[in-house]
């Protein structure tokens, strides 16, 4: 935390948003309708943004998604509503990590199961119970070599 000489602690402020590269685009053009002949040099310099940073091009391509592949996952997704990533992979027989990314790119998220107790199958009574209390002795198990 800053403070200055009394004590007193100070806050944060927010720095102004610098101009950005389309407002800088927008100024050069209107000066240059207006008959001022002005360089990108010039509006950078005035407005401190990096004559670097305005003539920068990303290398990075925008990434390409298979469209094949997108449509086979997504009639995956709507038989089955409730597959993750890697249940699709497996079904298609992809990579989970192509079709994650499949996934996020195309903003596909998998819908969540109801929470809360499932019903579950009723239990019946074993065998063992249902014989010994018909009365019937037969050996079931050994237990310390006494017969029931």
């Amino acid at each position: 935390m800053r403070s200055n000489a009394s004590g007193k602690v100070l806050k944060k402020v927010a720095k102004p948003e610098r101009p950005g590269r389309a407002l800088i685009g927008q100024a050069v053009k209107e000066l240059r309708k207006a008959g001022d002949a002005i360089t990108v040099s010039q509006a950078c310099k005035w407005s401190g943004y990096s004559r670097r940073s305005w003539y920068y091009r990303s290398t990075k391509g925008r990434p390409k998604v298979n469209e094949h592949l997108a449509a086979r996952a997504k009639r995956v997704i709507d038989q089955l509503p409730y597959a993750g990533y890697r249940t699709v992979a497996w079904l298609l027989g992809e990579n989970k990590n192509t079709i994650q990314r499949l996934f996020q790119l195309k903003g596909w998220q998998v819908r969540k199961r109801k929470s809360g107790a499932r019903p579950r199958v009723q239990a019946l009574p074993s065998v063992a119970s249902r014989r010994t209390s018909a009365g019937l002795r037969i050996r079931i198990w050994p237990v310390c070599g006494v017969a029931l």
